[in-house]
């Protein structure tokens, strides 16, 4: 999830969310909690600041948890958020453990009815920040994926989409854009090359655009 506010008017100092930086020489671990968030923030330098949460996202239990602390006192043009794919990984019995999904006892760490239960929360507590709010998709989840199953992240899209259909909210198809280049995707991975998230960035930064902000 990153909020962005209009740059003449938007402090870029609030500690509950952080300018990412990336090491190039450990680029695989650092990115899969920055993502494209570099990227974004280099296309949108002249129109706002961007800022994501100090954290990994995790699953929607976690957004549950931690939203108002995130959200804080500030005032938010832009919010542009996703859950899904730690949601529809698998885990061991103690619900926490990344696991193969043939292992017994395994199961998607939150269901699809506690992710649209979770998400709906979620939702109604961004709403209430009088952001535009921009749904993004859940990308692709490649075959091989270590503890997720292909195809699982189309379930829990359509999930997602009836949500923000209900509550009148944009959607960013990230999902489809991705799919249309495969090779920008680490194989058997969910995560993406240096130029995959740059890839992704061009299609997250145009999302929302309303009102002169991103």
């Amino acid at each position: 999830m990153y909020a962005a506010g209009n740059p003449l008017s938007r402090s870029t100092h609030d500690t509950r969310w952080k300018q990412s930086k990336v090491d190039a020489k450990n680029w695989t671990k650092q990115t899969k909690e920055a993502g494209y968030t570099l990227a974004v923030r280099e296309l949108l330098k002249d129109q706002a600041n961007v800022h994501r949460i100090p954290t990994n996202g995790g699953p929607t239990t976690n957004g549950i948890k931690n939203m108002d602390q995130w959200l804080g006192e500030s005032k938010w043009d832009v919010i542009h958020f996703n859950w899904g794919l730690h949601d529809l990984k698998y885990v061991a019995n103690d619900g926490v453990t990344l696991t193969d999904t043939k292992t017994d006892g395994s199961h998607h760490q939150v269901t699809l009815a506690e992710y649209e239960k979770n998400l709906s929360g979620i939702v109604k507590s961004l709403k209430q920040t009088d952001a535009t709010l921009v749904w993004c998709e859940t990308t692709p989840v490649p075959e091989g994926s270590q503890g997720r199953v292909q195809g699982d992240e189309i379930k829990y899209n359509e999930v997602a989409a009836k949500i923000m259909k209900d509550s009148g909210i944009e959607t960013n198809e990230l999902h489809v854009y991705a799919q249309s280049r495969a090779e920008a995707q680490l194989p058997a991975n969910v995560h993406y090359t240096p130029s995959g998230s740059e890839y992704l960035a061009a299609k997250v930064s145009s999302g929302g655009r309303a009102g002169g902000h991103p």
